[in-house]
């Protein structure tokens, strides 16, 4: 890592790895190139362009590094060109010809990262599948510029697809209308590898779900759902899944108490379970899936028809739970006590937004027993007072996020200069906070921890 102290406090690591890679920089205050490669001992190297610069503009960066010390990780990063397996492009700048420049060069690629390149058409698709054979990650996060051939092209040409990422098409309506049932079953019908599926805010409906939960054998992880109301017929005749782990369905979704039933009897092995939205998730449903998925450490049932029943069947069938949102599903103290008797060393995120009926005394038993909380979301917690406020700071010391926004209830004279001081002496870990703007001590506050957390923070560049 002493190389990159050459490259200073301007070269931003920009993935979280097991093994080093090349990265690239971006823009900064001092006219430095937009593209700057890191020679890092591995094969495994990545590419990231935040301002894209075309091929032909690289001659002026090879230029402008001639007198650097860090020229030397550029010829480095050079001589490895033809060990790239990993593509990171995050830009809508980039075109299709500059994909296809690059792709021409490594044709190695296994991991590619197209995430928000809206200028690039469904010609890229055909590119990608041409020269990468062997590719094994795809992000396509938020394209739309391309039709149901292309991706299925690309999906036959590459066989050994393990994750795809088609979500968050926010402007796709004319070109995926062809693309709703039979685009997606045809997808499935040629992904017998695929691992992780991400189809969140997709037109993808019932029977693309039910395709890829029958074809994809090895499939852990689904997301899906946001755009079209997802129900019961997704999961007909589905036998026994002991592979997937993850199941994302957001709402609105027409899926019926009998529906996540059934998703409990066939996914016995499920880690995460996040359903927000789904108003037909009950207590029932809740029930089912606590007792026939025992693995469950994940938890989104925000906004779901739930009553503090839910939270009794949690601590009754699972053992450890560390995350779990019931954001407006309407529970009481009731719950929350469950939660704090029940998982006293495992939870470490927790949001209980926009629930009423929640008062300081259960918030209190909630952060005295559960002191291990990273996250915690008691926002629009109408009858939570400064005493809860002061409850988290004696006791959350693990504490990094917390948003306490809309606690009316709060009396000006309530929290001291005094007792900020000590908050944020006590939190050197807390990065964020989220308040109530409208109310003066709130901003007192979180304009102290800002001034106190400028000083121990990294600074941004």
């Amino acid at each position: 890592m002493n190389k990159m102290n050459l490259i200073g406090k301007k070269l931003a690591l920009l993935m979280l790895l097991s093994t080093s890679y090349v990265s690239a920089m971006a823009p900064n205050a001092n006219n430095e190139p937009d593209s700057l490669l890191l020679r890092l001992p591995t094969d495994v190297t990545a590419v990231f362009c935040k301002d894209w610069l075309t091929l032909e503009e690289e001659a002026k960066v090879d230029s402008a590094l001639t007198n650097r010390k860090e020229r030397k990780f550029l010829e480095d990063a050079q001589k490895s060109l033809a060990a790239r397996d990993i593509i990171i492009l995050d830009n809508k700048n980039v075109t299709d010809d500059d994909l296809k420049s690059i792709l021409s060069k490594f044709q190695n690629t296994k991991d590619l990262s197209l995430k928000n390149c809206t200028n690039l058409t469904g010609a890229a698709l055909i590119d990608i599948a041409t020269h990468c054979a062997h590719l094994k990650h795809l992000n396509l996060e938020g394209w739309h510029q391309f039709k149901r051939p292309d991706i299925i092209t690309l999906v036959k040409l590459c066989p050994e697809l393990e994750t795809i990422n088609l979500s968050w098409n926010t402007k796709i309506d004319k070109f995926w209308a062809s693309i709703k049932n039979p685009g997606f079953v045809e997808i499935a019908n040629n992904c017998p590898n695929l691992i992780t599926a991400d189809f969140c805010r997709t037109y993808i409906h019932d029977e693309g779900i039910n395709a890829f939960l029958k074809k994809c054998l090895k499939l852990k992880t689904l997301k899906v759902g946001g755009r079209v109301s997802i129900t019961n017929a997704a999961f007909n005749g589905l036998e026994i899944n002991a592979m997937l782990t993850h199941l994302h369905i957001t709402g609105p979704a027409d899926i019926t108490e009998e529906g996540f039933i059934v998703i409990a009897v066939s996914f016995p092995n499920l880690i995460m379970a996040n359903f927000p939205g789904c108003r037909g998730l009950t207590d029932k449903g809740v029930e089912m899936l606590a007792k026939k998925c025992g693995n469950l450490v994940n938890l989104n049932f925000y906004a779901c028809t739930l009553t503090d029943l839910s939270a009794e069947s949690l601590t009754m069938y699972l053992p450890k739970l560390e995350k779990i949102n019931l954001g407006y599903t309407g529970i009481t103290d009731i719950a929350v006590d469950y939660l704090a008797s029940s998982y006293n060393q495992s939870l470490i995120e927790v949001d209980i937004f926009s629930n009423y009926g929640i008062t300081d005394e259960a918030n209190k038993s909630l952060v005295t027993h559960c002191k291990n909380i990273t996250k915690l979301n008691v926002s629009d917690c109408k009858n939570l007072t400064e005493v809860s406020f002061k409850a988290i700071a004696e006791n959350l010391h693990k504490l990094i996020w917390l948003n306490f926004c809309e606690l009316r209830r709060f009396q000006e004279s309530s929290i001291t200069l005094m007792d900020i001081m000590t908050f944020t002496q006590d939190y050197e870990e807390l990065k964020e906070l989220q308040k109530d703007d409208s109310t003066e001590t709130t901003n007192v506050v979180i304009n102290e921890v800002i001034k106190r957390l400028s000083k121990k923070l990294p600074q941004a560049n």
